[in-house]
C-alpha cells in the first residue's frame, strides 16, 4: 500500500520548492533568493530572475516548464520563453526522469 497523497492545489503552492524535482543549480538560486514556497516563486516574475536574479535562462526555463507541467505559471513566463522553448524545457525534464 503506497502512502502517497494527492495534494490540493493550494497545498502544493505551500510546499517547499526543496520537494519538487528542480536542479541543483535552481534550488541554490532560490535559497539566495529566499524562495521557500512554490507559491513565492509562482507569485514572482520571470523577468526579474533573469535581469536581477542573476540566474540563466537555462535554470529560469527548468523553473517555468516545471512550474508549467504542474499547472502553473510565473508572471511574465509566457513573455520570457515562446511555447515552443518551454516545450522544449519539458522535454528535458522528462529525459531527467527516463
Amino acid at each position: 500500500m503506497s502512502n502517497a497523497i494527492i495534494l490540493s492545489k493550494e497545498q502544493t503552492l505551500d510546499c517547499p520548492v526543496s520537494a519538487f524535482p528542480f536542479s541543483v543549480r535552481a534550488l541554490n538560486i532560490l535559497k539566495n533568493q529566499d524562495v521557500n514556497s512554490m507559491r513565492e516563486l509562482v507569485d514572482s516574475d520571470a523577468k526579474a530572475w533573469l535581469v536581477s536574479f542573476k540566474c540563466d535562462r537555462k535554470t529560469l526555463g527548468e523553473m517555468v516548464a516545471l512550474l508549467k507541467m504542474m499547472g502553473f505559471r510565473m508572471k511574465n513566463g509566457d513573455k520570457v520563453f515562446t511555447e515552443d522553448a518551454i516545450k522544449g524545457h519539458i522535454a528535458s525534464i522528462h529525459g531527467n526522469f527516463a
